[in-house]
């Protein structure tokens, strides 16, 4: 039997055992202390007529009891410490599952579960955590395989078309000047979208604890992002209605705010109708601010609106690739937005619209 390593303390199983053995002997010796007492105690007691007084063949019984009770203690502790490892390893089982399965467990192994099967007792419980805890590890994993594949192509992309346009441009002669500009646009709306990506990722990885905390204006801030984003709505015949109340003022980044809605105003446009609109509203709600920016357009189907707000999906993937876009928007708006303590609701409907709702307490 292993009752423990090198260099360690003696197992679980092993000190569970001595500890009942323990228990057995120090119970059984102090039972035979006091049936010895008593009986030493009833034997003078007697008062034989002298000389004879108690008989010499008597105290060597008593002495014999004594004897055998010293025996049987140590027989009975080692009873009991042989059944009590026993019991303990029996009932140790799922901690010895679960040691095995930890040590086993890889990347590549994380399918595998425990399964345990016994009383609903705390070993149990014990055994249907691990198992618990496997689950929310192997969707890590799988999400951060999936965040890497993701991230690695929205580089591959960019990255692929200027080394393209460099090519043709290199392996052409007779590239004239208008054909550098078209080039340098290109590389240049590249680079933007490269810029963009670096910029959303560092904002998704950074620390909250450095978080900046200004009093910010939230009118004059949505009017800063619509006087951008006013002529790519005019572009696409997208009428932009606008609702503030200038007493409304949280406490934030100004530059992460304005990323956040810059990227909500951005997707009513881009998402919308020819001829639709995009209506954004401000209002004091209970103890904050909330900020509504609602759209006329296609809308989001109900079994992908669960997943929204993850990183790099989408729910039209070729058409947020022909729009630049890499899928972290909503991520990076839902991410701004519980930084500051706030929430963000959604209510859509497919070729009716879509309803985003952020709430930030002032």
């Amino acid at each position: 039997m292993r009752f423990g390593r090198p260099g360690r303390s003696l197992t679980l199983r092993a000190r569970l055992a001595l500890w009942t053995a323990a228990a057995a002997f120090v119970c059984s010796a102090g039972l035979a202390l006091f049936i010895n007492s008593t009986t030493v105690l009833v034997l003078r007691s007697v008062k034989a007529p002298p000389p004879r007084g108690i008989p010499a063949e008597t105290w060597q019984v008593v002495n014999q009891i004594r004897l055998d009770s010293v025996l049987g203690l140590g027989l009975v502790a080692a009873i009991c410490w042989t059944a009590s490892y026993w019991f303990a390893g029996h009932a140790l089982r799922p901690l010895r599952q679960v040691s095995q399965a930890a040590v086993a467990i890889d990347t590549g192994t994380l399918g595998r579960r425990l399964a345990f099967q016994g009383p609903c007792d705390e070993l149990k419980e014990l055994a249907d955590r691990f198992d618990a805890m496997l689950d929310r590890l192997q969707v890590a994993f799988a999400r951060e395989h999936e965040f890497v594949a993701d991230v690695s192509h929205e580089l591959r992309t960019p990255l692929a078309v200027s080394r393209a346009n460099l090519e043709m441009a290199h392996l052409d002669p007779f590239s004239t000047v208008h054909d550098y500009r078209e080039m340098a646009d290109t590389l240049e709306a590249a680079l933007a979208r490269l810029e963009r990506l670096a910029s959303d990722l560092l904002i998704l990885a950074s620390d909250e604890v450095s978080l900046t905390r200004e009093t910010v204006f939230l009118a004059p801030l949505i009017e800063d992002i619509l006087v951008d984003l006013r002529p790519v709505a005019d572009g696409q015949g997208i009428k932009i209605s606008y609702g503030s109340n200038e007493q409304l003022i949280v406490h934030g980044d100004p530059q992460l705010l304005t990323r956040a809605f810059q990227n909500l105003i951005e997707n009513a446009i881009h998402y919308n109708h020819p001829d639709g609109t995009v209506g954004i509203h401000l209002r004091q709600h209970e103890a904050g601010a909330a900020i509504e920016i609602a759209d006329t357009g296609i809308g989001i189907r109900p079994e992908d609106l669960p997943y929204i707000f993850e990183r790099f999906y989408r729910v039209d993937r070729s058409r947020s690739r022909h729009r630049g876009g890499a899928g972290l928007g909503l991520a990076l708006v839902r991410e701004v937005v519980r930084r500051y303590g706030g929430d963000i609701r959604v209510e859509s409907r497919p070729d009716i619209g879509t309803s985003f709702t952020v709430l930030l307490p002032v």
